[in-house]
């Protein structure tokens, strides 16, 4: 039985596992019960939201309810868990709405009981049957009514109280009630009038006489009708101390001044305090005056106006903070001659300007160079030196500047120390032999030098081919092959002596051939190559031969690649990443022909701007990948500029040495 609106009752709820379709153990911290009373919407039990569902066993939880989730008639409840595949039976409870006690039968509030013989036990008195009850007659009931005394009967309401409100006196005598004469008139009325007819009856004439006529000064309570009518002036309108009236045009008379009566006529004339004529308004001199003094009032005069000195300015104001770094900030600590901006910009200057002076920047335009200013393997040392340790002493301008490297390659100056003729040609045989306009007159003086060619038309035409044969006495040059357009008489030509001249594929087929073909037996210089290749035929029986079977026709590599030793970044990739914000480098070192999967350490990349010299990316640390795949993501101000050429320069530590290896690099393609 459930009790309506009584406390310290609960319900059972059962959990059952529908996977398992057995009995939810262990699952009282995850179940929520939820209350509705007499169909209102559900909400979670008081006792589930505080974690306080108590587990019996078996499945079954016990959820005590609070006394005020019990105050219905019908009661619904339903629960869940938040563990997986259990679910709880839902109930419905009718409590006893109030109409059986909870207490115990016999009991204080409890039902009552019968004794043996199946009498109401408890009862007070010694009648326990209904024979045994008094049982008044209906007379008897009357005589105690009418004979009960009012003076015990006066609680506010109640009959006895108010029949005791009846004068005890006799109906038409002394403190009575009144009664009527035969004609049904009020007996005993003082006077002759004794009917309304012979009452006082105003007419509505005299009544609102008598209203007008009131005199004012016997009404001052406030808030009265005769206080409020007592306040309008005793004095004509339009009078003096009355009411103000208009004139014709609807405009309020008799407002001091000859002219203004309407908004529109105010005329701005001389203000004076105290006046309320309507032509002695506030000029725009008066406004402005009342305006300084509010300005001055707050210290805003002080901003352009006025001078300013610390007791203007609050401490801790905006304007203090704005010049003060002190914990409470004073206008005090300012000084004009040292804080203001224009002090800070003329300090600025020389500081900027020493500070160039002492990295030696001043040396990139307005002081001159000398070696002592460049430090070894610095950045201006790497760019112009060649030496394992860059040493800007062994730059020479006049041959190493790119103007020098410029004349040679564009057909200018001569002076390039490996120039050996700046002419023209004579003639043109064929695009592989021409004469020249000047030249030596030793044959072979210019074989297997680069002939480099300008279209005397179109400067931009330019060419480069190796020289294979010269004719002194003819002075006719024999090229490799023709030039990449078409040459003719008067084309610019330039002669130089180049270490690099690439190889034609039949000086390079002859070469190879000869190397192939050579009896390495007859070899035997001591730590000569053919000395080494013939030992390696010697042991012919090794497997391990496709590499210098591709490049010299022996079997193995042993031996050879000791003397090679060439470290390269191989695979170098950059990606520029627009969807990804970002510049992705790759690259991987190698040394001769293999790359190196180990034994590189400290691997760094330097990004600088070719055309400021400053730069992009400071050398730092690249992340190995995997395999000695080295990579690093550039993002913010590290990425490309369109438009800019870079120089990407790789560095890292292989064999107890460091290596590097230098790329260029642009924003406008994806990678080189």
């Amino acid at each position: 039985m459930f009790f309506k609106n009584v406390a310290s009752q609960g319900v059972y709820v059962f959990a059952k596992d529908t996977s398992a379709q057995t009995p939810k153990t262990g699952d009282a911290a995850n179940i929520s019960v939820y209350v509705s009373k007499d169909g209102a919407a559900a909400v979670e039990s008081n006792t589930t939201s505080t974690g306080t569902v108590t587990e019996i066993g078996g499945g079954l939880y016990w959820c005590a309810l609070t006394q005020a989730e019990t105050n219905a008639d019908i009661i619904g409840i339903y629960s869940s868990s938040t563990t997986s595949n259990v679910v709880l039976d839902a109930i419905e409870i009718a409590t006893t709405a109030g109409s059986i006690p909870k207490a115990a039968y016999g009991g204080s509030g409890g039902l009552g009981t019968v004794d043996a013989s199946n009498r109401v036990a408890g009862i007070a008195g010694t009648a326990n049957t209904l024979d045994d009850l008094n049982d008044p007659t209906a007379a008897a009931v009357a005589d105690a009514v009418f004979d009960e005394a009012l003076s015990g009967h006066t609680s506010a309401g109640t009959a006895g109280e108010r029949l005791g409100r009846i004068p005890n006196a006799a109906a038409g005598g002394n403190g009575g009630l009144p009664t009527v004469d035969a004609s049904n008139h009020i007996a005993g009325i003082a006077g002759t009038v004794n009917t309304l007819d012979g009452l006082n009856d105003p007419t509505a004439a005299s009544i609102a006489d008598a209203v007008f006529d009131e005199a004012l000064s016997g009404h001052t309570s406030a808030g009265t009708a005769g206080e409020r009518m007592g306040r309008i002036p005793n004095a004509a309108a339009g009078g003096n101390g009355g009411l103000p009236t208009v004139d014709a045009n609807n405009r309020i008379a008799g407002i001091a001044g000859t002219v203004v009566n309407t908004l529109d006529e105010i005329a701005g004339a001389a203000y004076v305090e105290g006046t309320h004529a309507l032509d002695q308004v506030a000029s725009t001199a008066d406004i402005n005056a009342e305006v300084d003094t509010a300005l001055a009032d707050i210290g805003l005069d002080h901003l352009l106006a006025a001078a300013v000195t610390g007791p203007d300015v609050a401490n801790n104001s905006i304007v203090a903070k704005l010049v003060s770094a002190s914990a409470t900030a004073d206008w005090d600590d300012f000084n004009n001659t040292t804080d203001s901006l224009q002090a800070n910009r003329d300090n600025q200057q020389p500081a900027a300007n020493a500070a160039m002076v002492a990295l030696n920047l001043d040396h990139l335009f307005t002081v001159a160079i000398t070696t002592g200013d460049v430090t070894d393997n610095s950045f201006a040392a790497k760019v112009t030196s060649a030496s394992a340790t860059a040493n800007y002493a062994s730059f020479n301008n006049t041959t190493d500047s790119l103007e020098a490297i410029a004349g040679v390659a564009g057909g200018g100056s001569s002076t390039y120390p490996r120039t050996m003729i700046d002419t023209t040609l004579a003639t043109v045989g064929s695009q592989v032999s021409m004469t020249l306009t000047a030249g030596s007159d030793d044959d072979n003086a210019y074989t297997d030098c680069l002939a480099l060619f300008t279209d005397s038309v179109d400067a931009n035409q330019k060419s480069a081919r190796r020289v294979t044969a010269y004719t002194g006495s003819s002075k006719t040059i024999t090229l490799e092959s023709a030039p990449a357009f078409v040459v003719a008489s008067g084309d610019a030509v330039i002669i130089v002596a180049e270490d690099n001249v690439p190889l034609s594929s039949g000086v390079v087929s002859t070469i190879v051939d000869g190397v192939m073909e050579d009896d390495v037996s007859s070899r035997t210089t001591a730590d000569s190559a053919g000395k080494a290749i013939d030992t390696l035929t010697a042991v012919g029986a090794r497997t391990n031969n496709a590499d210098l079977n591709a490049m010299i026709g022996v079997p193995d590599t042993a031996g050879v690649t000791a003397y090679r030793n060439m470290y390269f970044v191989r695979d170098y990739k950059c990606l520029k990443d627009d969807a990804a914000s970002r510049d992705e480098y790759g690259a991987t070192w190698a040394k001769d022909d293999g790359t190196l999967a180990t034994g590189v350490t400290t691997p760094t990349i330097q990004v600088v701007n070719a055309d400021t010299q400053v730069d992009l990316i400071a050398e730092t640390s690249m992340t190995d990948a995997g395999s000695n795949r080295f990579i690093y993501n550039a993002t913010g101000d590290e990425r490309m500029t369109a438009g800019q050429r870079y120089l990407v320069i790789f560095r890292a530590t292989i064999d107890s040495s460091q290596r590097e290896d230098v790329f260029w690099e642009g924003r406008d393609t994806t990678s080189s």
